[in-house]
Formats: C-alpha cells, structure tokens, sequence
C-alpha cells in the first residue's frame, strides 16, 4: 500500500520541475522494489474560501485522486499552496470547476526551494515525488471590463503588452499571444513559461504579470482592470517514484512449502 501525500509545496515552483520524458518502470534488486509511475491529478477539493477573497500569504490546499498510473494503484493526493498578493489592488480568490484550478484578480504563487528539497526527499518515507507539472493559463473574458479596456486601447492604436510591467522584451504582444475560445467566450494564452525555475531563483517568487501599455515616453501603466484577470490551473501531472522491501525468491519459495506443509498436516 502507497500513501502519497504532499504537504507545504508550491504549485508554481513544483511546475517548474519538469523532467519532460519519465517512463514508468519496476525493478527489484537486494529485495527491494523501485516503482516509478506517472498519474493524471485531478482536483477535486480546494480547501480554500473558495469565492471568496483570499488573504495574502494564505495556505491553499488541492485535494483529489491520481488516475492512469501503469504500476500504482490511484491514491488521494494532497497540495499545499501559498497564495501571495503582489498588488495590493483588488482581492484575489478561488474557485474550482471540472478539476481546474481559477485564481481571479491579483495573484502570485509563492516558489520555495527547501519546500521543493523537503519534497524530493520522501514522501510518507517510501515515495518521492519526481515530477509535478501543469499548465498555466490567463484568461480574458470578453464580458469583462479588462477586456473592454483593452479593446479601447487598441482601437486607438496603444500596443497592449501581458508580462512583467515595463519589459516589453520578455512580455508579449496581447493580440499576437491571446487566442479567443468560442465556446467560452474568451481570450486565453499559455503563461506556464512565465513560471521562474526553480535554479538559479533570486526572490523566490513567480514574476508579478499584469497588462500594460508604453507611452511615447517610454513610460508602462498598467491598466486599471487588471483585477479581472484570471489565472487558470489545469492539466495536472505527478510522477513518483516508491519502494518497497519484497521477499527474496528463496524466501517466497520457502513461505510457499511451509505453507504447503501445513496444509497437508491439517488434511491428515
């Protein structure tokens, strides 16, 4: 039996571990089992207010069930996540829907190294986790206010740019990264490379991201709706690897006669 538990880790720091090609695998050797497996999480609790604002610094908890492993049966599995405020305009808060993850308004995930070393060293003694990826997505809904202020800007010919404010080289362009979903009705783009590795990490924290404009100046606002950003969390991944001490053969052999022996004592 496995317990696979995650507590005070960073889901921004762990997306930042990506191992890209694990393959599951069992070998034994010594008498002892090493399984490498990979899931897909699905999120099925947030133990957050969820719709409501969430204090800077609060601790996030994601609950569900891992599914898909190869070896592994499927196991709770539980998230412990830090939620920091990085612009104390508007509040930020949680929701969950169909396994997905949203934070609205003004977000930043906390990434700690010794949270992520803690991690890698066991996991409930027998496992440890290799891997922990997602996809990170900001959105626009076309119904919003941010959107209708955008749409202002560009119609007046101001480039809107989504990154760290002021670095228009590293942020990128909103009409050229943002893609309109029809079936939601908004605009969405892949932020997960905004993610800060974990290596070589200064502050420890993701970049702060918001939309803003340049002036002719050389001067970044940021615009006054960025609050109705939303960050969505989706496309969880987990890879671990557990051992486990098994018989040697000559022992299982040697279990097997005994217990065949007591069989045959019992008959007679």
């Amino acid at each position: 039996m496995y317990k696979i538990l995650l507590t005070s880790l960073s889901l921004a720091a762990l997306s930042s571990i990506s191992t890209a090609q694990i393959t599951p695998s069992q070998t034994t050797e010594d008498g002892i089992q090493t399984t490498i497996d990979c899931f897909s999480f699905n999120v099925e609790d947030i133990d957050a207010p969820n719709g409501n604002p969430i204090t800077s610094g609060e601790n996030i908890n994601l609950m569900g069930t891992l599914t898909g492993g190869t070896f592994l049966s499927n196991s709770p599995f539980q998230i412990q996540s830090t939620v920091a405020h990085f612009n104390n305009s508007g509040t930020t808060s949680a929701s969950l829907s169909n396994g997905e993850v949203s934070f609205t308004g003004s977000v930043g995930l906390i990434t700690l190294s010794e949270q992520i070393d803690a991690a890698a060293r066991s996991i409930n003694g027998d496992c440890k986790v290799l891997d922990f990826s997602f996809t990170q997505c900001t959105t626009v809904d076309e119904r919003s206010g941010l959107f209708d202020e955008i749409s202002v800007l560009e119609k007046g010919g101001s480039t809107v740019y989504y990154g760290e404010v002021g670095n228009t080289r590293e942020s990128v362009s909103y009409t050229d990264a943002f893609v309109r979903d029809p079936l939601t009705g908004s605009f969405t783009y892949d932020s997960t490379r905004f993610v800060e590795p974990t290596d070589g990490a200064t502050d420890g924290k993701d970049a702060v991201l918001a939309f803003y404009t340049v002036d002719e100046r050389g001067i970044a606002r940021e615009l006054e709706s960025n609050t109705d950003t939303v960050t969505i969390l989706k496309d969880f991944t987990v890879c671990v690897e557990c051992t486990q001490q098994v018989p040697e053969p000559s022992s299982t052999l040697l279990m097997g006669l005994g217990a065949a022996a007591f069989i045959i004592r019992r008959k007679r």
